[in-house]
């Protein structure tokens, strides 16, 4: 059986802003767990495979597991300008080396408004397999 968990963390962007701002929710379903307790900071260099979709269970919108190449998509947590939309960053940062995590971002933490068309609709929540 998966852990859903509420998981509370402000975007990057807010992280080193001494004013309180607004906490985002992500809704984090661990499908296995990950090696110790260190999750990944500023300046780490992270790999990571995902699977981006609009459902749960809809089409894939991007994906590093079904590619050709199937390598993993490499990142440094905290670079500017970010290399990823905030959520993506946001939900990496929660995560474990090795663990695999299903994540809700909601479209103020992805796409926003706008989306990105003509895959992502304005408004619209995504969901990643990281």
């Amino acid at each position: 059986m998966n852990d859903v968990v509420q998981c509370f963390q402000p975007p990057p962007s807010k992280l080193e802003n001494p004013v309180p701002q607004e906490i985002h929710p992500y809704e984090k379903t661990l499908l296995s767990h990950g090696e110790g307790d260190a999750c990944p900071g500023d300046g780490d260099l992270v790999k990571v495979h995902f699977i981006l979709s609009l459902e749960e269970e809809g089409e894939t919108i991007e994906s590093t597991r079904d590619s050709d190449e199937r390598r993993p998509f490499e990142f440094v947590v905290g670079q500017q300008p970010p290399s990823v939309f905030p959520g993506f960053e946001s939900i990496v940062r929660l995560c474990r080396k090795g663990e695999r995590s299903r994540f809700v971002v909601m479209a103020e933490e992805a796409y926003g408004v706008e989306g990105l068309r003509p895959k992502i609709p304005s408004g619209a929540k995504i969901h990643v397999d990281v």
